[in-house]
């Protein structure tokens, strides 16, 4: 399966940046490709993302597993399967 992974190393303590990863309403101020995030990021929860991408779109996103403060996932999909996405915070490690 092809896939996309990116990867940063964060200089801070996990609660602070898990403290950021939950804030809805703040991941336009730090991370320059949303526009907005509406919702409560929370387990089972669903969420509407705006990217800078496609700023007339919202992608809606459930909150599929969370482990505060060491990982949070997202996904989404299309109908019948044509597409699943993930997004992992952190990511899971390279084999």
């Amino acid at each position: 399966m092809a896939g996309f992974a990116a990867e940063r190393t964060i200089d801070a303590p996990a609660e602070r940046v898990w403290a950021l990863l939950v804030d809805a309403e703040g991941y336009p101020v730090w991370n320059p490709s949303v526009v907005s995030v509406q919702g409560t990021i929370a387990p089972g929860e669903r969420i509407r993302l705006v990217s800078t991408v496609n700023p007339k779109r919202a992608f809606v996103l459930k909150v599929s597993d969370v482990q505060p403060p060491h990982r949070m996932v997202w996904s989404s999909g299309m109908p019948l399967g044509l597409f699943r996405g993930e997004a992992r915070h952190p990511a899971p490690p390279s084999p």
